[in-house]
């Protein structure tokens, strides 16, 4: 009797290993891998469309009902109101700057939505048109389109420490 039912624990524990390494499994995982990198790929894709045109490559991404959550400001829900308050911010103005670079990337297991968080550094300018350096983090959700490419749903960031107040 003992020896079938380690026989039987030795069937079960075959059958869940030969289970857990199968193909499918693995493919799971190696698909997840690949849309990790496409939004690796179009986060730093966006970086560039930013810097080379400015407000109209921030906008290059978002989906129409976006939202942006920026710090001391409210939400912005829809691409207008994220067009507003990005120029509001100085994206596109002479003398601002603003890099970043994702540190973690996840997809869900369906392949539909990823997220980004990440850290950004660079210049911003100030009410006066004065530049302001800046420094941060960042969490984007990422939706797969239909096309098979990557837009965000939602942005969020915030500044390591608060503007300098001026005193």
């Amino acid at each position: 009797m003992r020896a079938s039912l380690n026989i039987l624990a030795l069937v079960g524990l075959s059958s869940l290993f030969a289970v857990s390494c199968s193909p499918n499994s693995q493919s799971v995982t190696d698909s997840q891998e690949a849309e990790v990198e496409a939004i690796r790929q179009a986060d730093l894709a966006w970086v560039v469309a930013q810097e080379v045109d400015g407000l109209e490559g921030t906008m290059s991404v978002y989906l129409d009902d976006a939202i942006m959550l920026p710090p001391n400001a409210p939400m912005a829900i829809g691409k207008e109101a994220i067009r507003e308050a990005s120029a509001a911010a100085g994206v596109g103005s002479p003398g601002f700057s603003v890099k970043w670079e994702p540190i973690r990337i996840e997809v869900a297991r369906s392949g539909e939505i990823g997220y980004a968080i990440g850290t950004f550094e660079g210049t911003a300018v100030d009410a006066a048109g004065n530049p302001v350096p800046v420094k941060g983090k960042y969490v984007e959700i990422w939706k797969k389109q239909p096309d098979g490419s990557w837009m965000v749903a939602a942005d969020m960031f915030s500044p390591d420490s608060p503007p300098d107040s001026g005193s």
